[in-house]
């Protein structure tokens, strides 16, 4: 067979035809490379920046636990606290005590003083009557 030659009024080669094609779809696919390429750079700035308030959150946190009383500390300061309670009321059954006897004792004297005031009276009264 004889080939025929193409004319150009007749339309567009096929060879013409897929070179177009083939060119819009790399454009077309170049397109899609840089929009997914800018996506990714938005991504890693957000991702960035999400990073760095988490980073500001994780020292923030660590300050605040850094504050903390630990588990140890509040024991030594309980049995300290427990310790003074136990001191604080022998204390206060000392004072009792001592209440106690200086009550007792203002009784005693009270008792002595009224004792010796009837002695005196009777040895008043004694001489009085033999004496005089």
């Amino acid at each position: 067979m004889a080939e025929q030659q193409f004319n150009h009024s007749d339309g567009v080669s096929l060879k013409e035809h897929f070179d177009d094609k083939f060119d819009m779809q790399c454009k077309k696919f170049n397109n899609q490379i840089a929009s997914l390429s800018n996506a990714v750079d938005k991504s890693e700035r957000l991702l960035q920046v999400r990073l760095e308030g988490l980073n500001e959150w994780r020292d923030q946190n660590k300050d605040i636990i850094s504050k903390f009383v630990t588990k140890t500390e509040i024991n030594l300061q309980v049995k300290r606290l427990e310790d003074k309670l136990v001191t604080l009321g022998e204390d206060i059954k000392k004072l009792e005590l001592s209440k106690a006897e200086l009550q007792g004792k203002a009784s005693q004297t009270t008792a002595l003083i009224a004792m010796v005031g009837g002695l005196l009276g009777i040895v008043l009264s004694v001489i009085a009557l033999f004496g005089g």
